[in-house]
């Protein structure tokens, strides 16, 4: 009985090992309309995003790119798509323009967003991390900058770097 419960213990142990992820929830004073509009309109999102977006879907199974004109930086595919609720999407960056990315696994992106008084809250999580790899390195950094720059955005009309 007892090294069934250690086995058990050493499972969950590997599981919560293996569970890297960064997660992060703000508030935004902005309806829940245009938080999701931020989130998945092209001219909307390049406005605070670090790159351009080139291409959303609004389905599951559909593409998902971040880049500059026909260069992709960013892709993923589609896997929750509920307008003004939630959107999740695989997430990968293009090696040539993320050097040491090279051999970094597909992780995911799920975002949700909820309104209480003219507050929206936005939770996102982008988990599936192997390890903490470059993929991971870079986004720890860069959903800070990004959604204290759609806060920004959406609560002053003008971005961090704006005057």
């Amino acid at each position: 009985m007892l090294r069934i419960f250690f086995i058990f213990l050493f499972g969950i142990l590997n599981l919560m090992a293996e569970d890297i992820s960064f997660s992060t929830t703000i508030f935004i004073k902005a309806s829940k309309t245009q938080v999701w509009n931020a989130l998945v309109e092209p001219k909307e999102v390049s406005k605070y995003f670090m790159c351009p977006m080139i291409r959303m879907g609004n389905k599951i199974g559909d593409s998902i790119e971040y880049g500059i004109g026909k260069d992709v930086m960013i892709s993923g595919k589609i896997v929750e798509f509920k307008i003004e609720d939630a959107l999740s999407y695989s997430f990968m960056f293009d090696p040539e323009s993320h050097k040491g990315t090279e051999k970094d696994a597909q992780t995911l992106v799920n975002v949700t967003i909820s309104e209480d008084k003219g507050i929206t809250t936005l939770n996102l999580v982008h988990g599936g991390f192997q390890g903490k790899d470059q993929t991971y390195a870079n986004i720890v950094g860069g959903w800070p900058w990004i959604l204290s720059n759609l806060k920004t955005y959406l609560e002053t009309g003008k971005t961090l770097i704006e005057k």
